[in-house]
């Protein structure tokens, strides 16, 4: 979930009132239960990873995987039984409080595409594979990193004196960030974030810990 959010999804930002809101292309929830899902009911003997592809206006869940016979899409979204094809793996994860309840994992995906007024995950069942693809919302989230003038929606490019706040509040929430990181929420190239970190590490305002590859930032708490 981290690194799907961190790398390869970009918010848009927006305040309700004071606190900081960051929109994601899909809701949480809904993300973590299609991964939970395509873990849980993977066909590990098809040795095929489970892939995730983000686009500018969707994201798709890809898995190898085995369903009752005569199984359609329809039918995954009726109520219905949870047919465990891992129970070791699924039972593992039901104890652990990731998973709550059997069956629900469907209906929890389109509940938080409501929540964030996308249409319902639209899924294709194969014999041998299943997709699963969420819509981005229509202000659209996401930055193709292959071209950063790709942006949909209203989403601006920070304002060099509002550079500084930006990243203090994204410490506050986040402990500490590298500059890769940094560079996302800046829309800055790498060097130009790094002059703009290490002149906030001379004023006191964030330390540099670790070295080259491995260096965070984090904020110094007076």
């Amino acid at each position: 979930m981290n690194t799907t959010e961190e790398k390869y999804f970009k918010g848009v930002i927006h305040y309700e009132g004071i606190q900081r809101v960051d929109r994601f292309p899909v809701y949480k929830d809904s993300m973590r239960e299609a991964i939970l899902n395509a873990i849980v009911h993977k066909d590990y003997g098809s040795y095929n990873p489970i892939q995730i592809k983000v686009f500018l206006d969707r994201v798709y869940v890809f898995n190898s995987c085995r369903f009752p016979d005569k199984w359609t899409e329809k039918m995954l979204f009726r109520t219905h039984d949870s047919v465990r094809i891992n129970p070791n793996i699924a039972t593992a994860i039901f104890k652990t409080g990731m998973i709550e309840t059997w069956g629900r994992g469907i209906a929890k995906m389109v509940e938080g595409c409501k929540r964030i007024g996308t249409p319902d995950p639209v899924y294709e069942v194969l014999p041998r594979n299943i997709s699963l693809m969420f819509e981005a919302p229509a202000n659209g989230v996401y930055q193709d990193k292959g071209d950063k003038k790709a942006i949909k929606g209203d989403e601006q490019a920070i304002k060099p004196s509002d550079r500084k706040q930006a990243i203090v509040e994204y410490l506050q929430s986040n402990i500490e960030a590298g500059n890769a990181q940094i560079a996302e929420l800046l829309n800055l190239g790498s060097s130009r974030t790094r002059v703009v970190l290490n002149a906030m590490a001379e004023e006191g305002i964030i330390e540099k810990v670790g070295d080259k590859r491995a260096t965070v930032y984090r904020l110094i708490i007076r």
